[in-house]
């Protein structure tokens, strides 16, 4: 089975963790190690991993240093996301990264090429590609079905109330520190319609790229930096045309 670390196993990092004990039932993987701060609110996942055999370190890089893991799952806040990653590549081990992966494009050409430097596997959870709903209509679309694919339209009402900027010091602002953070909505929550867009405006089995893009970001939320309302069009390479909002 492969030993696998869970990095962040607060807010979505349960579900990893989660997804990892069905893993273990299956034979497939098995959860070696988490590492995570003893945050307030943190300590009934800290101590039940720990009755349960799991080691739970305080600091990511000794579990990466001492555990020998061959694939690293990563849910903690998108600043701390590019140091994680590289440091997980280094260490040797696969990394499966929560979304949004990195706040540019830079820093995540970056880290793609320390993987692949490192010889490892990098994924991003967009997990909403995996539902039977989209494979099928993927399916219909690379089969040729429906004809050549001109436009791809993504709606997100998702509401963001004052609880979901106060559940985290990075949502809704624009940096964390030094580091980038761009906490909005449209790159966090919304990033699941934009790339179910970019995989549907291509008739090939992956993503339509990104050629041309054009934005209007608003902001209605007084208590944020990031925009929470955003119209999007995207001109890909396939000829299709991605309209987000």
């Amino acid at each position: 089975m492969v030993r696998t670390g869970v990095i962040g196993i607060g807010g979505f990092g349960r579900t990893h963790v989660s997804a990892l004990r069905r893993m273990e039932a299956e034979g497939l993987a098995t959860l070696a190690a988490a590492a995570q701060p003893p945050l307030p609110g943190m300590e009934q996942e800290i101590d039940g991993l720990r009755a349960a055999g799991v080691p739970v370190y305080e600091d990511w890089q000794e579990m990466l240093a001492r555990e020998g893991l061959e694939a690293v799952t990563i849910a903690t806040p998108v600043p701390l996301h590019f140091a994680m990653s590289a440091g997980a590549f280094a260490a040797g081990a696969h990394v499966l990264l929560e979304k949004p992966p990195l706040p540019s494009v830079e820093k995540l050409d970056h880290l793609v090429a320390q993987a692949t430097a490192a010889g490892r596997l990098g994924a991003v959870d967009f997990q909403m590609l995996s539902g039977q709903t989209t494979r099928d209509l993927k399916a219909l679309i690379t089969s040729g079905a429906l004809g050549k694919v001109r436009r791809v339209t993504g709606i997100g009402l998702w509401k963001r109330l004052d609880f979901y900027y106060q559940s985290s010091r990075w949502h809704g602002q624009l940096r964390q520190g030094d580091e980038w953070a761009l906490g909005g909505p449209v790159a966090n929550a919304m990033g699941h319609v934009l790339n179910q867009c970019l995989y549907f405006a291509s008739t090939e089995p992956g993503f339509a790229q990104p050629e041309r893009i054009e934005a209007e970001l608003y902001r209605a939320h007084p208590g944020i930096e990031n925009e929470d309302t955003a119209a999007v069009r995207v001109h890909t390479d396939s000829g299709a045309v991605c309209c987000f909002y």
